[in-house]
């Protein structure tokens, strides 16, 4: 989802348009125009996704290599990323809402299908119910047997499991959108921030390289946080992106020496890097360095962003509370299975 969103995100920031009435020739022939539409024209070193113009004006991958690959089922849309593996982009909810629960539970990406042990531990669950059931009937007739103690323990521990549980969704939610907002959304606000007043301040035909080049660091920058927030290695293989023009050679060994938690912000410390060089220039032309402030707080705010990120996956909630809360879980199931 990551991935698709950055995608989408620099189709967006890519197509700029060259304001009316200008006077000085800033953009690079445009692409061919379908009928009826009006003439689009691309400012140098930028790249048009949506009509797939991208060898005229970057060394950036074909257009079908830069759309990643979707699946549609009954339910939901899914993505395959650089792994292979299918990743939940959007699901149905009138669709899940109409078939309920029942249905939609046998569906890929729920809790059941997702992980094998969830299908295991409730049929031992069933099975231990059946087992106690078969031993009171064979050691005592049932209509001897009082389960009222039972019964009222269990009736507590129904009442007091909701609350323990609804908690801890709430928990994980609100770390799972501060994922979302706080440090993710940070870094695209950055990529997108920073590429658009680069067109708006640089435009001339002069700046076509540098802008270029942030702008597949701005692109690598967001598949590379998507990798080191997976990695199960220290280090990370960068040899794609080399073969996809998203890196240069010996910028893909030099990644490569760097653990894999701050590859993103050393590609943010480059961008602030390749900022200051235009800037350097621009002042030289007799031009002002208060842009350049904030192009430094915008890539301060996505390195700060990766930081959340890392820490937000690699914390762990603490152990003590996670386990009263499975064993709180425990307790109730079998007390569900004695009295069943």
């Amino acid at each position: 989802c990551v991935s698709h969103h950055a995608r989408t995100t620099m189709a967006g920031v890519a197509r700029a348009v060259e304001p009316p009435g200008a006077t000085h020739d800033l953009a690079a022939p445009a692409p061919p125009q379908p009928p009826g539409e009006p003439t689009r024209l691309l400012a140098p070193g930028l790249i048009d996704f949506e009509h797939g113009e991208i060898a005229k004006y970057s060394n950036l991958p074909p257009l079908e290599e830069q759309i990643p690959m979707y699946e549609h089922t009954w339910l939901a849309t899914w993505i395959m990323g650089y792994t292979k593996k299918a990743r939940l982009l959007t699901y149905d909810f009138s669709k899940l809402v109409t078939y309920g629960g029942y249905i939609s539970a046998a569906a890929r990406g729920t809790v059941f299908t997702m992980n094998p042990r969830v299908g295991l531990q409730l049929l031992m669950w069933l099975l231990m119910s059946a087992g106690f059931g078969m031993l009171v009937v064979v050691a005592q007739p049932i209509d001897t047997i009082d389960s009222s103690q039972l019964a009222s323990f269990s009736n507590y521990m129904n009442a007091l499991l909701p609350i323990v549980m609804a908690l801890f969704i709430s928990l994980a939610l609100e770390r799972w959108w501060s994922l979302r907002i706080v440090a993710l959304g940070a870094v695209f606000d950055s990529v997108q921030n920073v590429l658009v007043q680069l067109c708006a301040i640089f435009p001339s035909r002069e700046f076509t390289e540098i802008k270029d080049r942030l702008l597949r660091y701005c692109l690598t920058s967001v598949i590379i946080l998507v990798r080191s927030a997976k990695a199960e290695e220290r280090f990370l293989k960068v040899g794609d992106m080399v073969k996809r023009h998203y890196l240069t050679e010996e910028e893909g060994v030099l990644l490569e020496q760097v653990p894999a938690a701050h590859v993103p912000a050393v590609l943010w410390c480059w961008i602030m890097r390749g900022v200051l060089e235009v800037h350097h220039d621009f002042v030289l032309r007799g031009g002002s360095w208060e842009p350049f402030g904030h192009f430094i707080s915008l890539c301060l705010e996505a390195r700060s962003a990766v930081e959340t990120l890392h820490t937000l996956l690699e914390t762990q909630l603490p152990y003590a509370y996670v386990q009263f809360i499975v064993f709180i879980i425990s307790i109730n199931n079998l007390l569900v299975a004695l009295r069943s």
